[in-house]
This record gives structure tokens, C-alpha cells and sequence, in this order.
């Protein structure tokens, strides 16, 4: 590993972002990415701590922000990890994969909607998924790749408590949530065998003929995702039933309409700006809401253009 090789991995990274940070390491970018390479050849880099932001959602989580220095080397495995094992997983998994996302699992589930063998959801997520991530489970499973030592000071640099957790701010978080759960995309595939499956990050549908189905389904997966990933479903957001007016990934999905429900409007409402816009617009959202959304950011951009001409007057 060389400056040559982290040279097209800074510039990757640095796509889109100019924060204060970003800009000190830039000013000192070729000793910066040296000593990375440096570092990262001869076995002596470690990975630092983190600085936190709170951030309120429908609940206050806790984004874990790394130093530039050791986000670069999240952006090295990523790469690596996903080039070795997208191909390994599910094709009904569409979070964190390229050509995938939010949009194509919802036109996905209408899709089997449709089916008429599948009219029964068992609908769940993971309680506190990304804090009960078992380290020592998820290094048998990145065990024996080319960066392993790398994943294991990533893995390593957080914990929640007794060998648990991974933080939500890294981008190898991603890959290593699809990782870790494409065990159980396997166990869904060879042992509950629905006619229709779709998971998006830790939200999970499963689709079956019969209520019954359904209901053992929910109970056998319970008890595999416990025992063997230590993981628990949340009983707030786990649902059996009908699979008619199926609300899912903050959407009301029908086999004839896909709507985003009352909380993930609130939501966009709430949460837009100029930054994240993009992940808004790709949501099914009313045409009225999605106008509200555009004049909220054109005055946020006002806002900051007028007050950077007044600190230049000055």
C-alpha cells in the first residue's frame, strides 16, 4: 500500500464534502496520505476514537463521527468488502448495494404483493440492531480476507458493552449490516422458504400462503436470529397479517399504489436540508409535500447566501 493507492480512495471520498476537517487534511494532503500508506503497509496504523452528535429522529440516536485519517480507511474496506461480497448476497437484499435502494425494494414488495399465493406478512425489524452486532461473530464471518486485521480495528474501535456493537456513522457499517444479516437471508431462503421475501437494512418482510405460515415463521425466526446472531426482533414495529395495505419502509404499498405514511411525511418535513435532500426526493411522497420540501431548502440556501454576504461586507 502506497500513496498511489490512497490517492483514488481520497479522491472518492472527498466527493461532495468540504468540511473544516476535510479541508485541514487537504491542506497537508500528500504528507497526510504518505504516512497513511505508511501506516497502513507496515501494520502500525490504529484506528482513534470518535466524536459524537446526537441526532433526533423518531428517536435520539447517537452518530459516531471518526477522524478523516481513519475514514479513509473505512472507505478502503468498503470498497474491498463489497467488491468480495455483493455477489454473496441475497438479490431481494437492497440496502447499501449498488443498483439497489429504497425505491426498487418498494416497487419489489408491490411486486409480490401482486402474487396471489403471498397474502400473509410477517413484517419486523431488529430492536438497537447496530449496538448488538456481536464482534467475535462477525469477524468469524470477514475471517480469512485480505483486510481481516484492518475489519478487526474498525470492529474493534466501538463497543456497547460485553464485545457488542458497531457505529451507526461508519460507512463499514453498511457492508458489515449486510454481512451479518445475509446469514439469516440464507435461513430465510433454505428453512422459512416465504414466497416472498425483501429486507432493507434490519426491516425484514417475509411473505407466506397461510396466516399459520406466517405466525411459525415469526416464532422460528425469533429464535435463530436470538441464538444465533444474538439479535432480537422489536416487538413495537413486528406485525402478522394480511398483507393488504401493507405498511413498510415508511410507506403504505398496496398492489396498485405505493404512498409514504403520516410519520415518514412528518419526518421530511421536519429533517429536510439542502445536504440530504436527494434521500427525501426519493421517497413516494405527495407532489404538494415534495414543493413544501423544495421552497423549505431554497430558503435555507437564501439564508446562508445572505449571511455569508454580510460576513463579506464586513
Amino acid at each position: 500500500m502506497n500513496y498511489w493507492h490512497i490517492l483514488p480512495i481520497w479522491r472518492r471520498f472527498r466527493r461532495g464534502k468540504n468540511s473544516e476537517e476535510i479541508l485541514i487534511f487537504h491542506a497537508e494532503l500528500e504528507q497526510n496520505l504518505a504516512g497513511l500508506a505508511a501506516d497502513l503497509h507496515t501494520g502500525a496504523y490504529q484506528h482513534s476514537g470518535y466524536r459524537e452528535r446526537v441526532i433526533a429522529d423518531k428517536k435520539e440516536r447517537r452518530l459516531l463521527i471518526a477522524s478523516v485519517r481513519d475514514r479513509l480507511v473505512h472507505r478502503l474496506i468498503y470498497e474491498r468488502l463489497i467488491s468480495d461480497f455483493d455477489h454473496r448476497f441475497d438479490p431481494d437484499v437492497y440496502s447499501g448495494r449498488v443498483g439497489k435502494g429504497l425505491d426498487k425494494a418498494l416497487c419489489r414488495t408491490q411486486t409480490l404483493l401482486k402474487r396471489r399465493n403471498c397474502i400473509y406478512a410477517w413484517r419486523t425489524d431488529i430492536y438497537r440492531f447496530f449496538d448488538n452486532i456481536r464482534h467475535d461473530t462477525l469477524l468469524k464471518l470477514t475471517g480469512g480476507h485480505p483486510l481481516h486485521r484492518l475489519c478487526y480495528q474498525v470492529i474493534k474501535s466501538y463497543e456497547t458493552e460485553n464485545g457488542c456493537g458497531i457505529p451507526i456513522g461508519n460507512l463499514t457499517s453498511q457492508i458489515f449490516a449486510n454481512i451479518y444479516l445475509n446469514e439469516f437471508d440464507r435461513y430465510v431462503r433454505h428453512c422459512l422458504r416465504p414466497c416472498g421475501y425483501v429486507r432493507y437494512g434490519d426491516d425484514m418482510l417475509l411473505l407466506f400462503p397461510t396466516r399459520r405460515a406466517a405466525f411459525q415463521a415469526e416464532e422460528q425466526g425469533a429464535i435463530w436470529l436470538k441464538d444465533t446472531l444474538g439479535l432480537e426482533i422489536n416487538p413495537k414495529n413486528t406485525y402478522v397479517g394480511s398483507s393488504d395495505k401493507l405498511h413498510f419502509l415508511g410507506h403504505v404499498i398496496t398492489n396498485d399504489t405505493i404512498e409514504a405514511d403520516a410519520v415518514c411525511i412528518k419526518k421530511a418535513l421536519k429533517c429536510a436540508r439542502y445536504r440530504n435532500l436527494g434521500s427525501y426526493q426519493n421517497l413516494r411522497l405527495p407532489a404538494e409535500i415534495k414543493d413544501a420540501l423544495n421552497r423549505q431548502v431554497l430558503v435555507e440556501i437564501e439564508t446562508e447566501m445572505l449571511k455569508n454576504a454580510q460576513i463579506s461586507h464586513y
